[in-house]
């Protein structure tokens, strides 16, 4: 009699933890940054952004073949330009702009500079080497697409159920390809 009562006991205790996770994945929101391809809706990258919600794009400029980094910040799922660094005042590199601009270290670099960018679309070129940068680490964009490939990064904010649901999706998918 007592291991049937210890059995109803820990079958009610069970049942009410599957429920409270499963109301609090649904309840907890996560947001994931894409990196999208534009003609095909093909994603090349993601992450979760919870905790770090700033990224750099850092390319080769066509012209004085110099780095240029471009610095963002993600706020309530939206883009702002936050800051610029470049080596040369090439065709297209800002002179005049708002922000702090300072001259250090032989680079132009311009802070503060707080735009919003309502769709952030980047075109990818194998001369250029485009580069995301997020968490102190490298995605070479130019070697997950073709050349000249239009990229367009996106926020989604999915809840915590879909986004592990998605994540092991994933990960059957890459042991299938292994």
């Amino acid at each position: 009699m007592l291991k049937k009562n210890n059995f109803k006991i820990f079958l009610i205790l069970l049942i009410l933890f599957i429920f409270f996770a499963l109301f609090f994945s649904f309840q907890y929101k996560v947001t994931v940054l894409r990196a999208v391809e534009s003609r095909d809706e093909n994603i090349l990258w993601e992450k979760n952004i919870a905790n770090e919600n700033s990224f750099i794009i850092k390319y080769l400029h066509s012209v004085a073949r110099t780095e240029v980094k471009e610095f963002f910040e993600i706020r309530d799922g939206e883009f702002f330009l936050t800051g610029t660094e470049y080596q040369s005042y090439g065709a297209g590199l800002p002179v005049n702009t708002e922000g702090q601009y300072i001259l250090k270290d032989d680079k132009f670099i311009i802070k503060d500079i707080d735009y919003k960018i309502d769709m952030l679309l980047l075109r990818i070129s194998d001369s250029s080497q485009h580069e995301l940068i997020y968490q102190e680490n490298r995605y070479p964009l130019y070697e997950l697409t073709g050349s000249n490939a239009l990229i367009e990064f996106r926020t989604e904010k999915l809840s915590y159920f879909k986004f592990l649901t998605q994540e092991v999706k994933k990960w059957l998918n890459l042991k299938k390809q292994n």
